[in-house]
C-alpha cells in the first residue's frame, strides 16, 4: 500500500475506539505504521495508554553527531531536562545508538567541544543500549583534548551494551591511525570495516584483538575491508586473521566463538588450528575475497580442518570453491541452512563443479537447506540455463525459503522475447512449497567479467548504447507476465539491493 494513503484519517481519532483494543492488537498497528514515523507520531497522540505503548519503538534507536551546531545554552537544557528527568523517555526507551565522530567541516568553530560534552552526557544517561553503530573518523586535529577517548570511556561504563559495530575511517594525509577501546568490554557481538586506503596499524589490530579477549561470551565476530582496497598498491602488506587474533595466543580461557566473517582478509589453515578451541562452537562462516594468490587453497584447507575437528557449520559464504576439499566438506554431513557460492575463480565456474554440486553437495543438504544464493554478477554458467537434473535437485530442497541467483538476460533475448534462465528457475520455484522470496536480478552487462585467474576486475563491454534498461524493462515484463499466469505465494525480487 502507498505509504501516503496508507493511513491517513479524515476526522480526529477518538480515543475510545483504539482503547478498547488488546495491547496486542494495538502492538501490531504501532509496528505496522513504524516503516512511516510521521504517521506512528500521529497515532501515538491518539490516547496516554498507546502513546505509552508506541514510545518503545518510536524512541528505540537515536542518532548523535559530533558536527551538530549544538550551542552552548541549548547543552544547558537538554542536560537540566535530563537530570530533571531519570525515568525520562529517552533513558528508558533508546537501545540502539548510532554515532558519528568526524573532524569538523570549519574548524575552531567552538562547537566540537560542546557536542562531545552533549555527546558525554547524553550517553551515560541512556543506561539501556544494547547496540552502539559508530562511524569514526582519525585525525589529528579538530577533535578537543581527550574528547574521542572520554567517549570511549562513557561507552565502556552502559551496562547493556553488548553489540558495537565500529566503521573507522580516516583522512588520506593524516598520520593518526589510532583508537583506544580499552574502556569497552564484554560484548556479545563485534563487527569492524576498516574504510581507509592503507592497513590499520598494527597497534590498532591489537586494540581490536584484546577487546576481543575482554569479551569472554563473545559470539559474533567480524571484519570487513572494501573489497578492492586490500589489493591496491598504497594499503601495504594484507591483514591476515592471526594478526587480528593476536591477543588470543596467551588467552587462557576457551571462546566459544559462533560467527566469523572476514572480508579483504587472508584466512590460513594455520591461523584458524593455531585457534581452533576457540571455533570450537563455530556455525557461521562467511568469508570473501582473501587477497591472497593462495586464496583457493586457503578456503579448502579451513573447510577441511574444521572436519578433522568435526565442526558441523549450518552457513556458509564463499566466493571460491573449486578446491576439492570444499565440496567434500559441503557433502560430508547434513544440516546447512544457509549456502551462498559466489564464483570468484575461474575453475569456479567449471562444468565439472557444477556437476558436483548439483548431485553431491545439494542432495546432502536437500532436508535442512533454507536459504541458497548462486552465482554473481557476471557471466558464468551460474547464471546461464541450468540442467533439468539440476534444478529437479533444487526442487528436493523443500525446505528452501530463500533463492537469489543471477539472471543472465542479453540483447538478442530481448529482441526475440526470450527469458534466459529465468522461467526455468521460476517454475522450479513453484515446486517449493516454503518459498517466500525468490531473488533473481539481471547480471548488468556493462558491468564486469572474469578476468585473469585470481579474481574477477572491471571490465565493461563494448556496446553502442547501455543493453541494461532494455533488459531489466524486459525482465519487469516477464516476471509480470509469470505473477498474472502462476500466482505464486513467493516474492519475486528483481532488484539490485541486498543481494548477500
Amino acid at each position: 500500500m502507498d505509504q501516503e494513503h496508507r493511513w491517513r484519517p479524515k476526522t480526529p481519532l477518538r480515543p475510545g475506539v483504539f482503547d478498547a483494543l488488546p495491547d496486542l492488537v494495538l502492538q501490531r498497528i504501532i509496528q505496522f505504521l513504524s516503516s512511516d514515523m510521521k504517521y506512528l507520531k500521529r497515532f501515538r497522540q491518539t490516547s496516554k495508554r498507546i502513546c505509552m505503548l508506541a514510545n518503545p519503538c518510536l524512541f528505540a534507536e537515536l542518532s548523535i553527531n559530533s558536527t551538530a551546531l549544538i550551542s552552548q545554552s541549548s547543552l544547558g537544557s537538554i542536560e537540566a531536562a535530563l537530570r530533571k528527568d531519570r525515568a525520562s523517555v529517552l533513558s528508558q526507551h533508546v537501545q540502539k545508538l548510532r554515532v558519528y565522530t568526524v573532524p569538523e567541516e570549519w574548524p575552531n568553530n567552538g562547537h566540537m567541544s560542546v557536542n562531545f560534552d552533549c555527546m558525554n552526557f547524553v550517553v551515560a544517561r541512556l543506561q539501556n543500549i544494547s547496540t552502539i553503530r559508530w562511524y569514526h573518523m582519525f585525525a589529528s586535529y579538530d577533535y578537543p583534548p581527550k574528547s574521542v577517548d572520554d567517549l570511549v570511556q562513557t561507552f565502556g561504563l552502559l551496562p547493556s551494551l553488548r553489540e558495537l559495530n565500529l566503521a573507522l575511517n580516516k583522512l588520506s594525509d593524516d598520520p593518526v591511525t589510532d583508537l583506544s577501546l580499552e574502556p569497552i568490554s564484554n560484548l556479545h557481538v563485534f563487527n569492524l570495516e576498516w574504510l581507509h586506503t592503507r592497513r590499520p596499524h598494527p597497534h590498532m589490530l591489537l586494540q581490536i584483538s584484546k577487546l576481543i579477549t575482554r569479551s569472554p561470551d563473545i559470539e559474533r565476530f567480524s571484519f570487513v575491508i572494501p573489497d578492492a582496497t586490500p589489493i591496491e598498491e598504497d594499503f601495504g602488506p594484507s591483514v591476515t586473521l592471526g594478526e587480528i587474533l593476536v591477543a588470543l595466543d596467551q588467552f587462557p580461557n576457551d571462546l566459544h566463538l559462533r560467527s566469523l566473517e572476514t572480508r579483504g582478509v587472508i584466512v590460513n589453515v594455520a591461523d584458524i588450528e593455531q585457534h581452533v578451541r576457540h571455533f570450537k562452537s563455530l556455525v557461521d562462516i562467511r568469508i570473501r575475497f582473501d587477497p591472497s594468490p593462495s586464496a583457493v587453497a586457503n578456503i579448502g584447507e579451513v573447510l577441511s580442518i574444521l572436519s578433522v575437528y568435526m565442526i558441523h557449520l549450518k552457513k556458509i559464504h564463499i566466493d571460491k570453491f573449486y578446491h576439492p576439499d570444499v565440496f567434500t566438506y559441503l557433502s560430508s554431513y547434513p544440516g546447512v541452512e544457509d549456502l551462498s557460492l559466489k564464483p570468484g575463480h575461474h575453475l569456479d565456474d567449471s562444468p565439472e563443479i557444477l556437476e558436483r554440486f548439483f548431485t553431491s553437495v545439494l542432495p546432502a543438504q536437500a532436508a535442512s537447506l533454507r536459504r541458497l544464493r548462486l552465482g554473481v554478477n557476471f557471466d558464468t554458467r551460474w547464471s546461464r540455463p541450468l540442467f533439468t537434473k539440476y534444478l529437479d535437485e533444487v526442487a528436493k530442497c523443500q525446505r528452501l525459503e530463500y533463492i537469489c541467483c543471477w539472471v543472465l538476460i542479453s540483447l538478442a533475448d530481448v529482441d526475440a522475447n526470450e527469458s534466459g534462465n529465468l522461467l526455468s528457475w521460476l517454475s522450479t520455484a513453484l515446486r517449493l512449497p516454503n518459498l517466500r522470496c525468490f531473488k533473481c536480478p539481471p547480471m548488468t552487462l556493462m558491468r564486469r567479467q572474469f578476468n585473469g585467474i585470481q579474481t574477477v576486475a572491471f571490465k565493461p563491454q563494448q556496446y553502442k548504447r547501455n543493453p541494461d534498461p532494455a533488459i531489466r524493462a524486459h525482465l519487469t515484463k516477464l516476471v509480470e507476465s509469470f505473477e498474472a499466469s502462476a500466482r505464486p505465494s513467493f516474492d519475486i525480487d528483481i532488484s539490485y539491493t541486498k543481494v548477500i
